[in-house]
């Protein structure tokens, strides 16, 4: 079911075959990431069944995925694989070198309170939407997010502190000494469970829900991915496992998303062991790069030095949305509370 809206323009209430949606994508010369890539985004589409609004360029056959959703009393468009996994470096295809206005200009006869693009990875595209929304008269809000800190695996990184190096390799050798050599282990389905609990156990010692396992729909969400594009590891000693990691790897990309450690073994910092051992895999491998995932968390920059910029744009059709959005206002009091405790995340 489709709806054309203008000569340039029409919105799919379905999605085209992977096929067809992942040869215009290659036609685009949108930059490679896993998290805008059609298999990914269908994948997403067919687990959680949003209500699509596919807009697709009749002129120069390419598709930006949005899904609508009534929250907070607003009609919100979203970018599709955004919600509930708010995953990261949003970016839509340039058509003609033109990266919206045409766009922008067809949005507008869509029925929406605001549209919501989170986590935008082309922060000059993004600079260039923000600018044209502001022309028809809308309102804006673009908020600097936290950005990807990465690692060039194609020159030696020399971020990597000689300490943290020499800590790693000590607590390689007592690990060896006292439960058998170190290995990472390419992980199946059959030890998704383990993995699961350990990740869950994880976190909730630290008083928090992870997202991975904070619903059945979600959890087989990612044990469902194609297995083509999953990293999916646990780190022994001998046989015991004693770290796990689920993330994902695409084309030259490295991407590191879901590490956790069995807290029996804290005191060997199993997390730092894990993320070297991977480094050295992902490198010998031949990956260019390698993403530490959106947040810039202290022991990622023990790491890296390089981060990746991240934007959020909201548009308002109308001003006084803009005001009045209960999110949008959550979040500033968020700033308001981390401003007053001096708290960093």
């Amino acid at each position: 079911m489709s709806k054309v809206i203008d000569k340039e323009w029409e919105i799919l209430r379905s999605l085209p075959s992977l096929e067809v949606w992942t040869k215009a994508w290659e036609n685009s010369g949108i930059e490679s990431s896993f998290f805008n890539h059609p298999s990914w985004l269908n994948h997403w589409v067919k687990s959680f069944n949003p209500q699509l609004r596919i807009w697709h360029s009749l002129r120069e056959n390419v598709y930006i995925p949005l899904h609508i959703k009534r929250s907070w009393g607003l009609r919100r468009l979203f970018s599709v694989g955004d919600v509930p996994c708010l995953y990261d470096e949003m970016q839509w295809p340039a058509i003609n070198g033109d990266t919206g206005e045409s766009f922008i200009a067809s949005l507008g006869k869509e029925k929406w309170d605001v549209v919501q693009l989170r986590f935008w990875g082309n922060v000059e595209q993004a600079n260039e939407l923000v600018e044209l929304a502001k022309n028809v008269g809308w309102a804006v809000d673009l908020t600097q997010e936290e950005g990807i800190p990465w690692v060039n695996l194609k020159e030696k990184d020399t971020s990597i502190s000689r300490k943290l190096a020499e800590d790693v390799k000590l607590n390689v050798a007592k690990l060896t000494k006292n439960y058998g050599p170190v290995t990472l282990v390419k992980a199946s389905r059959e030890d998704w469970d383990e993995f699961i609990n350990a990740y869950r156990d994880l976190w909730r010692s630290f008083g928090a829900q992870p997202l991975i396992s904070r619903s059945k729909s979600l959890s087989d969400f990612f044990k469902t991915i194609n297995e083509d594009y999953v990293s999916f590891y646990k780190l022994n000693a001998s046989n015991e496992t004693i770290a796990w990691h689920f993330g994902y790897k695409f084309g030259k990309e490295y991407i590191y998303e879901f590490p956790t450690y069995n807290n029996k073994y804290a005191k060997y910092s199993p997390g730092k062991v894990l993320l070297w051992f991977l480094l050295e895999k992902a490198r010998k491998d031949g990956y260019e790069r390698f993403s530490l995932g959106r947040g810039i968390e202290p022991y990622k920059l023990r790491w890296t030095k390089k981060v990746k910029p991240l934007v959020s744009i909201s548009i308002y059709r109308k001003k006084y949305l803009s005001k009045l959005d209960p999110i949008r206002i959550r979040k500033k009091l968020v700033v308001v509370y981390k401003k007053l405790t001096g708290r960093k995340r």
